[in-house]
Protein backbone atom coordinates (compact mmCIF):
# COMPACT_ATOMS: atom_id res chain seq x y z
CA UNK A 1 0.00 0.00 0.00
CA UNK A 2 1.27 3.48 -0.86
CA UNK A 3 0.47 6.13 1.74
CA UNK A 4 0.63 9.66 0.31
CA UNK A 5 0.41 12.58 2.75
CA UNK A 6 -0.60 16.12 1.82
CA UNK A 7 -0.98 19.16 4.05
CA UNK A 8 -3.86 21.48 3.25
CA UNK A 9 -3.90 24.31 5.75
CA UNK A 10 -4.68 22.65 9.11
CA UNK A 11 -5.69 19.30 7.58
CA UNK A 12 -3.41 16.37 6.92
CA UNK A 13 -4.77 14.39 4.00
CA UNK A 14 -3.83 10.72 3.75
CA UNK A 15 -4.40 9.05 0.41
CA UNK A 16 -3.86 5.31 0.33
CA UNK A 17 -3.66 3.35 -2.91
CA UNK A 18 -2.78 -0.23 -3.70
CA UNK A 19 0.79 -0.98 -4.68
CA UNK A 20 1.62 -3.15 -7.71
CA UNK A 21 5.37 -2.63 -7.39
CA UNK A 22 7.74 0.11 -6.21
CA UNK A 23 6.86 2.37 -9.16
CA UNK A 24 3.23 1.52 -9.91
CA UNK A 25 0.02 2.21 -8.01
CA UNK A 26 -3.38 0.66 -8.60
CA UNK A 27 -6.40 2.88 -8.10
CA UNK A 28 -9.99 1.73 -7.85
CA UNK A 29 -12.41 3.33 -10.29
CA UNK A 30 -15.84 3.47 -8.68
CA UNK A 31 -17.79 3.68 -11.92
CA UNK A 32 -21.37 2.43 -12.09
CA UNK A 33 -21.96 -1.29 -12.56
CA UNK A 34 -25.22 -3.24 -12.96
CA UNK A 35 -27.00 -3.93 -9.66
CA UNK A 36 -27.53 -7.61 -10.57
CA UNK A 37 -25.92 -10.14 -12.84
CA UNK A 38 -22.35 -11.21 -13.61
CA UNK A 39 -20.97 -7.64 -13.68
CA UNK A 40 -22.50 -6.60 -10.35
CA UNK A 41 -19.33 -7.46 -8.42
CA UNK A 42 -16.81 -6.15 -10.94
CA UNK A 43 -14.11 -3.88 -9.54
CA UNK A 44 -12.47 -1.59 -12.07
CA UNK A 45 -8.80 -0.94 -11.39
CA UNK A 46 -6.30 1.25 -13.19
CA UNK A 47 -2.53 1.02 -12.99
CA UNK A 48 -0.72 4.34 -12.89
CA UNK A 49 2.91 5.22 -12.28
CA UNK A 50 3.39 6.52 -8.76
CA UNK A 51 5.15 9.61 -10.12
CA UNK A 52 2.21 10.39 -12.42
CA UNK A 53 -0.33 9.83 -9.64
CA UNK A 54 1.54 12.18 -7.29
CA UNK A 55 1.71 14.80 -10.06
CA UNK A 56 -2.02 14.45 -10.78
CA UNK A 57 -2.95 14.66 -7.09
CA UNK A 58 -0.90 17.85 -6.64
CA UNK A 59 -2.71 19.43 -9.61
CA UNK A 60 -6.11 18.31 -8.33
CA UNK A 61 -5.74 19.35 -4.68
CA UNK A 62 -7.76 22.44 -3.75
CA UNK A 63 -5.71 25.58 -3.13
CA UNK A 64 -7.23 26.07 0.32
CA UNK A 65 -10.16 25.18 2.53
CA UNK A 66 -11.50 28.72 2.28
CA UNK A 67 -14.49 29.32 0.05
CA UNK A 68 -16.24 26.59 -1.91
CA UNK A 69 -13.89 23.60 -1.80
CA UNK A 70 -16.10 21.46 -4.05
CA UNK A 71 -16.13 24.19 -6.69
CA UNK A 72 -12.33 24.49 -6.48
CA UNK A 73 -11.94 20.70 -6.78
CA UNK A 74 -14.18 20.65 -9.86
CA UNK A 75 -12.37 23.60 -11.45
CA UNK A 76 -9.01 21.88 -10.90
CA UNK A 77 -10.32 18.64 -12.39
CA UNK A 78 -11.54 20.46 -15.49
CA UNK A 79 -8.23 22.37 -15.80
CA UNK A 80 -6.22 19.15 -15.45
CA UNK A 81 -8.31 17.44 -18.12
CA UNK A 82 -7.95 20.54 -20.32
CA UNK A 83 -4.16 20.40 -19.91
CA UNK A 84 -4.23 16.73 -20.91
CA UNK A 85 -6.31 17.52 -24.01
CA UNK A 86 -3.94 20.36 -24.96
CA UNK A 87 -0.96 18.04 -24.65
CA UNK A 88 -2.41 14.98 -26.42
CA UNK A 89 -5.19 16.42 -28.59
CA UNK A 90 -7.82 14.16 -26.98
CA UNK A 91 -8.65 12.30 -23.78
CA UNK A 92 -9.28 8.57 -23.84
CA UNK A 93 -11.90 7.02 -21.54
CA UNK A 94 -9.28 5.36 -19.30
CA UNK A 95 -7.43 8.65 -18.87
CA UNK A 96 -10.62 10.50 -17.99
CA UNK A 97 -11.69 7.81 -15.52
CA UNK A 98 -8.24 7.88 -13.92
CA UNK A 99 -8.39 11.66 -13.38
CA UNK A 100 -11.88 11.37 -11.90
CA UNK A 101 -10.80 8.49 -9.65
CA UNK A 102 -7.88 10.62 -8.37
CA UNK A 103 -10.34 13.48 -7.83
CA UNK A 104 -12.44 11.18 -5.63
CA UNK A 105 -9.35 9.99 -3.72
CA UNK A 106 -8.93 13.61 -2.64
CA UNK A 107 -12.60 13.98 -1.74
CA UNK A 108 -12.43 10.82 0.36
CA UNK A 109 -9.25 12.02 2.11
CA UNK A 110 -10.94 15.35 2.86
CA UNK A 111 -13.95 13.54 4.34
CA UNK A 112 -11.69 11.44 6.60
CA UNK A 113 -9.59 14.45 7.69
CA UNK A 114 -12.71 16.48 8.50
CA UNK A 115 -14.49 13.61 10.25
CA UNK A 116 -17.28 13.52 7.66
CA UNK A 117 -19.01 10.27 6.69
CA UNK A 118 -17.60 8.46 3.67
CA UNK A 119 -19.73 7.96 0.59
CA UNK A 120 -21.32 4.55 0.17
CA UNK A 121 -20.34 2.44 -2.84
CA UNK A 122 -23.59 3.41 -4.57
CA UNK A 123 -23.05 7.13 -3.80
CA UNK A 124 -19.49 6.88 -5.17
CA UNK A 125 -20.75 5.25 -8.36
CA UNK A 126 -23.48 7.85 -8.82
CA UNK A 127 -21.07 10.73 -8.14
CA UNK A 128 -18.54 9.21 -10.53
CA UNK A 129 -21.15 9.01 -13.31
CA UNK A 130 -22.35 12.58 -12.67
CA UNK A 131 -18.76 13.88 -12.79
CA UNK A 132 -17.90 11.86 -15.90
CA UNK A 133 -21.01 13.07 -17.73
CA UNK A 134 -20.39 16.67 -16.60
CA UNK A 135 -16.89 16.57 -18.10
CA UNK A 136 -18.18 15.02 -21.34
CA UNK A 137 -20.77 17.79 -21.61
CA UNK A 138 -18.11 20.50 -21.57
CA UNK A 139 -15.56 18.76 -23.80
CA UNK A 140 -15.64 19.58 -27.51
CA UNK A 141 -16.92 16.57 -29.47
CA UNK A 142 -13.62 16.01 -31.29
CA UNK A 143 -11.82 15.46 -27.95
CA UNK A 144 -14.22 12.75 -26.78
CA UNK A 145 -12.73 9.81 -28.70
CA UNK A 146 -14.44 6.56 -27.65
CA UNK A 147 -16.57 8.04 -24.86
CA UNK A 148 -20.18 7.35 -24.03
CA UNK A 149 -22.30 8.72 -21.23
CA UNK A 150 -22.80 6.66 -18.06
Amino acid sequence: MFRLMYQLQHLKLLIEVQKKNEDTAIIIIDRPVPQKGPLSNVIFKQEISLTELKHDLRKLLPASLDGNVQEDLTRRLVETIGDHCSQFGRILPNDLMTYIAAHFLIIEALHVAQGLPLLSKQEKQQSFAVTYNFVLDILPHELRIGHSYM
